[in-house]
């Protein structure tokens, strides 16, 4: 039996307590760490190198036994971090924000990374390589690697809008960049307080950003005369008083403006009524009204004018199931300098056995791309738009509440070809992997890890490291075998309403859905 919240006792561990097996020996072209070894940073190490550092350090104590020491300029140490700009160090297609490379031979290991947070990521990597092979062992020879998308964002799997130090140290180490804050106006959440600045701060240690997930409905239209005082005085104050946010995602039934276009009524979230009878059409929220160009702009201005670079996700999760000329439409007038998001596999209807079924919400049954994100995306690729999407590839979808991820590794990796294609096809470079549920690190967020690296690696020779990481190489095949019966029958889950919003979604609960009628889809 566990007490209530025990899950946040290992979400609160970084690094896995004696993983080392004694048994396993130093092997011909392997480099093995030694104990009382000498990790060494620059003098001027950033504040990011230093904290990747110690955490490196602490795994080495940690999971493998080993003594160590962070060193300033250390002359002959056994693991060197620096940036490979500031050695001179060619690092070739790893030149890239977060890329890093890793030399190795009989004297030691050489982590380069092109900027600070690649030196950290690349650290973490060569824990992952230890964790596999249960050593501090790693093979002679050189390694690069740059991420294939960015941002990464995620919510808390600690508690929704909650970023422990400790759980902060867990999502970098998962190779995420940015962490989600639900925001309804400064340093304030749905769940009250919060202070954004000190999250900032914290975060960046970690080389995390963070995005504010938008829950600040406008009351102005954008064009009204006194529109551009109004948006300064909420979107605007918000990164002034918090400059150090990089980006605001913007979803409408969280943003709903008073738009004016002749498709929608008046009302707030899909509440169109008329002395309380509905009058069958959309609010703004749930529409892709002709004018939302003008209100992002308008938030654009407001936000670039202190923070220049903040980065403008606009998400078309509402009205993804609307007419296809109306979204093509509005693609078509947006500002070119933002991000637009779609979901990768919302909207879209299939055959289940003899069912039919809709993905009414997020879900892993239907690996996508749906057709609602290739209209999107080939909008964006014609556009010049940065292309983004919900994928949920922190591990948990919005199939079955009562688990902290979906243990479905080979109906995952469908999914990351997929989204690999979509990188090649249409650009998609940037992706929403969790939403609410939040990352919970697990063997198959260290999958979507290992994913999304360049140069790309086979993903089943990927999960079966993976696999014997986590559950022993005497296991594996009884492992993947069970594994792969999980990833066929999530095919079978019916993702529909009744489903999704009532037992599965919420678990035991809510156990009965006894107020809503399910209506199977026409098409």
């Amino acid at each position: 039996m566990e007490n209530a919240y025990d899950f946040r006792k290992k979400l609160l561990t970084v690094h896995e307590d004696n993983i080392r097996d004694e048994k396993r020996t130093q092997k011909e072209g392997e480099f093995f760490i030694p104990d009382n070894a000498v990790i060494a940073i620059s003098e001027d190490a950033c504040e990011v190198i230093k904290t990747a550092a110690d955490d490196f350090a602490d795994y080495l104590k940690t999971s493998m036994g080993i003594n160590s020491t962070v060193k300033k300029g250390a002359a002959s140490p056994d693991v060197t971090v620096c940036i490979a700009k500031d050695s001179n160090v060619d690092i070739g297609d790893a030149a890239s924000y977060r890329g890093f490379m890793i030399k190795t031979d009989e004297n030691g290991i050489c982590v380069y990374g092109h900027d600070a947070r690649g030196a950290a990521q690349g650290l973490f990597y060569l824990e992952d390589v230890m964790s596999f092979e249960k050593a501090p062992a790693v093979s002679f020879g050189t390694t690069y690697k740059k991420p294939l998308f960015s941002p990464q964002m995620v919510h808390s799997g600690y508690g929704l809008d909650k970023y422990p130090d400790e759980y902060l140290a867990r999502v970098a180490h998962e190779g995420r960049d940015v962490i989600l804050v639900f925001t309804k106006d400064v340093n304030q959440t749905p769940d009250g307080y919060l202070d954004f600045n000190d999250l900032i701060r914290r975060a960046a240690r970690y080389g995390l950003d963070v995005y504010a997930y938008s829950y600040m409905i406008s009351e102005m239209n954008p064009e009204e005369p006194e529109a551009e005082a109004y948006y300064d005085n909420s979107y605007g104050r918000l990164f002034r008083e918090c400059p150090g946010l990089k980006g605001v995602t913007l979803v409408g039934e969280s943003v709903e403006f008073p738009s004016k276009d002749p498709n929608i009524a008046p009302g707030r979230h899909n509440r169109a009524e008329v002395d309380g009878i509905p009058i069958g059409k959309n609010t703004a929220g749930w529409w892709p009204c002709e004018d939302y160009y003008i209100w992002v702009n308008m938030i654009k201005k407001v936000v670039r004018k202190y923070q220049p670079d903040a980065d403008i996700v606009f998400w078309t999760y509402n009205w993804g199931s609307r007419p296809e000329k109306y979204r093509l439409k509005l693609i078509e007038s947006l500002p070119t300098d933002i991000s637009l998001q779609a979901t990768f596999e919302m909207f879209e209807t299939r055959k289940c056995g003899n069912a039919i079924t809709r993905c009414s919400d997020y879900t892993l049954s239907f690996v996508g791309p749906g057709k609602y994100f290739k209209s999107e995306a080939e909008a964006a690729k014609k556009r010049g738009i940065r292309l983004y999407s919900m994928t949920n590839t922190a591990g948990m979808a919005w199939d079955l509440g009562v688990i902290p991820y979906e243990p479905m590794p080979h109906q995952w990796i469908k999914r990351y070809n997929e989204m690999r294609k979509a990188h090649d096809n249409w650009g998609l470079c940037g992706i929403m992997e969790s939403h609410h549920y939040g990352l919970y690190p697990s063997f198959i967020s260290k999958l979507s890890k290992w994913a999304f690296w360049e140069p790309r690696e086979d993903l089943s020779e990927v999960l079966k490291k993976v696999i014997m990481g986590t559950f022993g190489k005497e296991n594996y095949e009884k492992v993947d075998a069970a594994l792969n019966c999980l990833s066929n029958a999530i095919g079978y889950f019916t993702p529909n309403d009744a489903d999704q919003y009532g037992a599965f979604r919420v678990g035991p609960s809510y156990p009965f859905n006894l107020e809503r009628i399910a209506a199977i889809p026409s098409d």
